[in-house]
């Protein structure tokens, strides 16, 4: 009896003893359970906020973006008020200042996000809050632009839904371009000097004009026309000093046998002769409207002379049109050094083709005496002195070997220079050189050959040239194939700056691309 009582005592202990401890556990799981839901409560608060002041700052920047246009032509304040309406947050008050000057317009807008709590205000926080803040700046100083525009063959084809020609819809577009250049970086009321802009049309070859082709050092075995042929690492350069040797171009046709010659490589003729560092919008669309469509594509020359002339080698001969009064004073100083800050460089490039294969006269052929003679009784002969006997002018007109007495007694050796313009070279090496040698290995040693992969590699090294040293290059595909607009793509900036265009869309290309150089830069 007394051990059943002690065992009663001892179970009432334990049972009073568990009892006050399930009370302490209780109190314990209540705090446990009040943190969870005030964590998961900051966490709710804390989302709602980041979502308003990412909205907001958005917005904001947005906003700025628009203020800060220099054609833009409403109060910055009603620009930024509107952004804020449009977006729902017409309950935040902006704080609105504008800076502008000649040809700059910068806007700052600040603000403050401050959002109202549902959990953590239980423990004193009633909102959470935060600055937010944008600039934009538009800041068009001096610009430099080349346009290099194709004028092959295919551009005089219909552009697609079209009835205009796509060198009509071309001139179209490139005036539009040229209005809008002027009107945003050379409004009127600015200081001159603003803008410069050059025009590189090219098909095979990029003929200077003698205008310009004067100004630069070129080799003289003829002064018919003013086109260069560069060699291969000459892409992988941007400059072309006035100063430098340039290797003429052949006044000769490679391609062809026909006399006389049928297709001259360098087309040296006033509708599509360059136009370098100007700022006269009235000359600059008198010469897009002379374009005229003819020949091939080398997208390769083009660009490498559209680099050349935004590049600061080509100042003193700038200098020297100064001097000459065929350059605006306004223009001292260009091409401006790369990386001056208040300059930017542009190149725009256009094609409606591809790189095609590139045929030349090696320059050991350019000049120098042929063995085509000129006797005294007005006829041409081959002249071939290793023939035996004493006959050693051949007549092709009548294939027989003649004698010196028989052409007039004395001749006249005629230049390559010469040769050319009276025949082609395949011609001449097929009717004069083979008839009278029996040798067929004249035109394959006197024509050099470029493939179009070859040029491809010679059109990106430049645009690499040009790329790495700031220079922006925007390039448009017009209904070109897909290598054209494959290897334009690689050449520019960036595939942003690449854009495709049928028939007038092309418009619409050139408009983008005007708005892209008066592009808003976020500063902050």
């Amino acid at each position: 009896m007394f051990l059943r009582g002690i065992d009663c005592a001892v179970r009432r202990s334990v049972e009073r003893f568990l009892s006050r401890e399930r009370g302490s556990l209780i109190v314990l799981s209540l705090f446990l359970f009040l943190a969870i839901l005030m964590v998961a409560g900051l966490a709710v608060d804390f989302a709602h906020f980041e979502e308003r002041r990412t909205r907001m700052q958005a917005t904001l920047d947005s906003a700025v973006l628009a203020a800060a246009d220099i054609n833009q032509a409403l109060e910055p304040e009603d620009v930024v008020q509107d952004y804020f309406d449009r977006a729902g947050l017409d309950d935040s008050p902006v704080d609105v200042e504008m800076n502008e000057g000649m040809n700059f317009r910068s806007v700052s807008a600040e603000t403050r996000v401050s959002v109202p709590t549902m959990f953590v205000k239980l423990v004193g926080v009633k909102q959470f809050s935060s600055p937010a803040g944008s600039t934009a700046e538009e800041n068009i100083g001096n610009v430099e632009i080349s346009l290099v525009l194709d004028v092959s063959g295919s551009m005089g084809n219909t552009g697609q839904g079209s009835s205009d020609s796509k060198i009509e819809l071309l001139q179209d577009a490139a005036n539009e371009f040229i209005d809008t250049m002027f009107d945003t970086i050379q409004a009127p009321g600015l200081p001159a000097g603003k803008l410069s802009m050059s025009l590189v049309p090219y098909n095979q070859q990029v003929a200077l004009g003698a205008d310009l082709g004067d100004d630069f050092n070129f080799t003289n075995e003829h002064n018919r026309s003013h086109c260069a042929d560069f060699a291969e690492a000459d892409f992988s350069v941007a400059a072309i000093s006035p100063a430098q040797v340039l290797q003429r171009a052949a006044d000769a046709d490679s391609r062809y046998s026909y006399s006389p010659p049928y297709f001259i490589e360098c087309q040296e003729s006033s509708d599509h002769d360059v136009t370098a560092v100007g700022n006269s919008k009235t000359q600059l669309k008198a010469r897009i409207n002379q374009l005229k469509a003819g020949g091939d594509t080398a997208i390769d020359i083009g660009m490498k002379w559209g680099v050349a002339l935004i590049d600061p080698a080509l100042r003193p001969l700038v200098q020297t049109r100064i001097a000459e009064g065929k350059t605006d004073e306004a223009l001292d100083g260009r091409p401006f050094d790369y990386g001056q800050e208040d300059a930017l460089k542009v190149v725009v490039v256009m094609t409606d083709g591809k790189n095609t294969n590139t045929y030349s006269v090696r320059d050991a052929y350019k000049s120098g005496p042929s063995n085509l003679v000129k006797g005294s009784n007005n006829k041409y002969y081959y002249y071939y002195p290793q023939h035996s006997g004493s006959s050693d002018f051949y007549d092709t007109s009548a294939n027989r070997w003649r004698s010196l007495s028989y052409i007039g007694g004395s001749y006249t050796v005629l230049d390559y220079a010469d040769v050319w313009t009276l025949m082609s070279v395949p011609y001449y090496s097929t009717n004069y050189v083979k008839e009278a040698t029996g040798s067929s290995s004249f035109a394959s040693n006197a024509i050099t050959k470029t493939s179009y992969g070859d040029k491809d590699d010679q059109l990106l090294a430049v645009c690499s040239a040009a790329k790495a040293r700031g220079v922006i290059v925007f390039a448009i595909g017009f209904e070109a194939p897909n290598a054209g607009r494959q290897v334009l793509k690689n050449c520019a900036t960036a595939d942003a700056y690449y854009y495709d265009a049928e028939g007038t869309s092309i418009s619409e290309a050139f408009a983008s691309i005007a708005s892209a150089i008066n592009a808003l830069r976020l500063t902050q």
